[in-house]
């Protein structure tokens, strides 16, 4: 109203000047505080990773971010899979039903030359026969067997093939 009829109320017109142009500030402020965390995918996911711990989800998109940071130095690149490990696992942890935790656990261990533990192998199957399958899971999956046809992975055919078979008996 004011902004519409500014001359019926001319005495504050300076008074109502001096607002807008402060809350137009106030919410450019806020729009740039807001876009600055989502400026850095790596920081927006610490940041997720902190204010939810107990999201598999923001977890696991740690492991991701930690899992895709490739350097030459080996005592760097064993520090960045150990904590793409650790978010991996925490992801698996905090949601028994989550499967791309378990899938990225497997994937980055085969593909730095590290054991896969057989249990990720048998609750990943489980978890693939009888839970909710996530948006992503069949793309996650994928990139198992890409994994293994660029003999990244040395999983086997037998492996992949009960992996496949339980996601698609899955109810």
């Amino acid at each position: 109203f004011y902004l519409l009829y500014p001359l019926k109320y001319a005495e504050n017109l300076p008074v109502r000047k001096i607002v807008v142009i402060l809350l137009i500030a106030l919410f450019a402020y806020d729009t740039w505080s807001r876009a600055i965390p989502w400026s850095n995918p790596f920081d927006q996911a610490k940041r997720e990773v902190e204010n939810h711990p107990g999201s598999a989800r923001d977890n696991g998109e740690m492991g991701n971010n930690y899992a895709a940071i490739s350097v030459q130095d080996a005592a760097v690149a064993e520090t960045y899979y150990q904590k793409a490990r650790y978010y991996f696992e925490q992801s698996s942890i905090v949601d028994p039903d989550y499967t791309n935790g378990l899938i990225g656990l497997i994937i980055i261990s085969a593909t730095k030359g590290k054991a896969i533990e057989p249990k990720w192998i048998t609750d990943l199957e489980h978890r693939l026969r009888f839970s909710a399958a996530e948006p992503d899971t069949g793309n996650k999956l994928l990139l198992l067997v890409t994994c293994e046809i660029q003999q990244r992975c040395a999983l086997g055919r037998e492996t992949l093939q009960r992996l496949c078979n339980a996601a698609l008996e899955n109810p």
